[in-house]
């Protein structure tokens, strides 16, 4: 409820929800979106009685801090994002709003580890030229998050690395395959 911040109840709620429809379509084919189930006027009004400078108190004292030098100890998710990008720029394919939403839902609810981006790119081109685009893409996709929502994502949870084309995992001898080597992956873990 706080300006810059996201609706951690609502993420958790659709990101479980997707994995119940997916695992049991039969026994649960859909589900109420969040604005039906979750009355949060209630909490609106307290906010409003206490004053946002005293809900921002709080947040802060019950939020997770991140050092950016910090090495991440314990991975806890790693998974490969096929978020579009157009050729050869950092700027967001037309269809990569829908995984970008996915990856921001997964990252809230998990809002107390840290968070390592990793820009992958295909064989095409410069090998000097695809780790500068990896990098870039990598920053694309930390701005993106950190404008949703501010608040859960300070300075220090979300770090950047840029592998070029160093790192393939599958043939760059094939269209699908570059496309595949075109990725995200992004690490999830602990600090502690």
């Amino acid at each position: 409820m706080l300006p810059g911040s996201s609706n951690l109840f609502g993420a958790t709620y659709k990101v479980f929800g997707d994995m119940v429809v997916q695992q049991y379509p039969d026994l649960v084919p859909s589900y109420a979106p969040v604005n039906e189930i979750l009355d949060s006027s209630f909490v609106a009004g307290l906010q409003q009685r206490s004053g946002t400078q005293a809900q921002a108190q709080v947040a802060q004292a019950e939020k997770p801090t991140f050092s950016p030098g910090e090495r991440m100890r314990t991975v806890v998710s790693r998974k490969s994002w096929q978020i579009n990008f157009d050729s050869g720029r950092a700027t967001f394919g037309q269809d990569a709003e829908r995984e970008l939403q996915q990856l921001l839902r997964d990252t809230l609810v998990a809002s107390s580890t840290a968070v390592e981006v990793h820009g992958h790119t295909d064989s095409q081109g410069n090998a000097d030229s695809n780790m500068q685009l990896s990098e870039e893409r990598s920053f694309a996709v930390k701005r993106w998050l950190e404008q949703q929502s501010p608040v859960n994502f300070p300075s220090g949870r979300i770090r950047i690395f840029a592998h070029g084309q160093t790192n393939p995992v599958a043939p760059n001898s094939t269209p699908d395959g570059r496309a595949a080597n075109r990725r995200v992956e992004i690490v999830m873990g602990t600090t502690d």
